[in-house]
C-alpha cells in the first residue's frame, strides 16, 4: 500500500483527492495539511511515500515545502 500525505489549504480539495485515491485500493492516505508548516511537520511524523502538496498554501509555501523536503529526504 502506497502511503500518502495531501497538503491544501482547501478542505473540500483535500477531500475530493482522498476519495480519488483511496479508491484505487493501492493507495492510502495517512495525512493531511492545510498549510506548508503543517505539511513539513506531517511528512517528518508519518513518512509518506508520496506528498501531494499545493503550491500556494499559507504559512510556507508548497515550492518552500517541496525544497525542505527534498534537502531533508
Amino acid at each position: 500500500m502506497i502511503k500518502v500525505l495531501l497538503a491544501d489549504d482547501h478542505s473540500i480539495v483535500r477531500a475530493g483527492l482522498r476519495r480519488i485515491i483511496e479508491e484505487s485500493g493501492e493507495m492510502e492516505v495517512i495525512a493531511e495539511a492545510a498549510d506548508g508548516r503543517e505539511a513539513l511537520r506531517k511528512t517528518h511524523d508519518h513518512l509518506p511515500d508520496v506528498a501531494v502538496i499545493d503550491i500556494s498554501m499559507p504559512n510556507c509555501d508548497g515550492l518552500e515545502v517541496i525544497g525542505l523536503l527534498h534537502k531533508d529526504y
